[in-house]
């Protein structure tokens, strides 16, 4: 498979005048068309493939929808499918609710959507049923025969709940660790791999120059050290930032962790896609396979020639890397470096931003909650280390902290969704 369509890579394809997105690996979004348009819905018909690993609830993908009107051709003309208004598809760079809840209540992106949308399962051909008429969207009848839509597809990874003991399973040495203390984690997903350069440029693209940087300048969506960074891999095209700017990535490093982004633009970004930031208990669930292992993969230290499993200090290049460096596919001397579930990058490469107000010694769940961790100016907790940092801070129950405003070269992130049971 061609590395442009790795994960969290964009490939737009051109169906029936209908555009594509690819976020995957091996993923394949294909054969977008619209079809049997009554006075109140419509079908999205798509063909979902990823070669390797098969589609499974275990590992399924994530899909969700955007659309424009004919006679709109702006980046900025895409929205969501809950109304007609793209002022309510993002923050806006500013705290305006999550459409609910960051803990379990679903973003509006696939509002008026059913059938194969959101986690998808398995491959083949898919339909969505999209509620477009006045019940619904509310798209104008003259504007359903020719409207467009753009289907987005995200590797994703179930993890099974349980509980995990802080403290119970720390090696000495670890920066930060909880002391004790006990949480029950419910099933999630998490994405397989963190966010890219080019993923997050199509969020730019949709979503920068609806805002005004002027009037909340430290929640930016971009930075200035961000756009041309040797380190950050993104590029301003054309135009002017906050105006008609196009961004995109460096060539070669689509599939490169992003970085200099806020906790705030972690938030945003989320709420665009449909998804929710990581807790940081949820974090050190899955990179320690609940408290019985020091690093995701296991007990093995990544640090000599034979084992390197991270992008970490002393491993080139010495700044952010590709995020399928240590997945499945690996060659010697690298080694896998996923979870037991099979998220990937989990240590190093760069901090994952994790929603959680930052705080020491013993668990305490108020400080993942909506009412303490809302959209603030206190401290949040990192998780997973970097490139710039040895072993000792990459293990799974390791914790690092810093101002939610903050961008920097080894800051990233990874997201969530909560299971919906029957």
């Amino acid at each position: 498979m061609n590395r442009t369509f790795l994960l969290l890579s964009l490939c737009i394809l051109f169906l029936l005048s209908l555009p594509v997105a690819i976020y995957a690996r091996n993923v394949v979004v294909s054969d977008v068309y619209i079809s049997d348009i009554t006075g109140e819905t419509a079908i999205i018909n798509y063909t979902l493939t990823r070669f390797w690993p098969e589609i499974s609830a275990d590992q399924p993908i994530w899909i969700f929808v955007k659309y424009r009107l004919s006679g709109e051709s702006d980046y900025f003309d895409w929205k969501d499918t809950d109304d007609p208004d793209y002022t309510n598809d993002d923050s806006d760079g500013r705290f305006d609710g999550n459409n609910g809840s960051q803990n379990g209540v679903s973003n509006t992106v696939n509002k008026y959507l059913s059938g194969d949308v959101g986690i998808v399962e398995s491959g083949g051909e898919k339909q969505i049923l999209w509620t477009w008429g006045d019940s619904g969207t509310d798209v104008p009848p003259e504007e359903i025969e020719s409207v467009e839509v753009v289907v987005y597809a995200i590797e994703m990874v179930r993890i099974p709940g349980g509980t995990i003991t802080f403290g119970s399973y720390v090696k000495p040495g670890t920066w930060n660790p909880l002391t004790g203390g006990t949480a029950t984690v419910n099933d999630f997903y998490m994405t397989k791999y963190p966010v890219t350069t080019e993923m997050y440029a199509e969020f730019l693209n949709l979503c920068a120059n609806r805002h005004d940087p002027l009037a909340d300048a430290d929640r930016d969506f971009y930075y200035k050290k961000m756009i041309g960074s040797r380190k950050c891999r993104l590029r301003k095209e054309t135009g002017a930032i906050g105006v008609d700017a196009v961004f995109a990535p460096t060539n070669g490093y689509e599939s490169y962790a992003v970085t200099y982004v806020t906790w705030y633009n972690a938030y945003d970004f989320a709420k665009w896609a449909g998804l929710r930031m990581i807790t940081g208990e949820e974090f050190e669930y899955e990179a320690t396979n609940a408290g019985t292992r020091y690093f995701p993969w296991g007990d093995d230290v990544p640090t000599t020639r034979s084992n390197i499993r991270a992008n970490m200090k002393g491993v080139r290049p010495n700044a952010a890397s590709d995020v399928y460096t240590y997945d499945e596919r690996v060659r010697w001397p690298r080694k896998s470096g996923l979870s037991v579930n099979g998220v990937a990058e989990l240590a190093g490469n760069v901090w994952k931003w994790c929603f959680t107000v930052w705080y020491q010694g013993a668990y305490d769940a108020s400080k993942s909650s909506e009412t303490v961790a809302e959209y603030g100016h206190q401290l949040r907790v990192l998780r997973g280390g970097a490139y710039l940092y040895e072993e000792y801070r990459l293990r799974g129950a390791g914790r690092s902290l810093d101002h939610p405003g903050d961008r920097n070269d080894a800051n990233g992130f990874i997201l969530a969704k909560d299971v919906v049971l029957p």
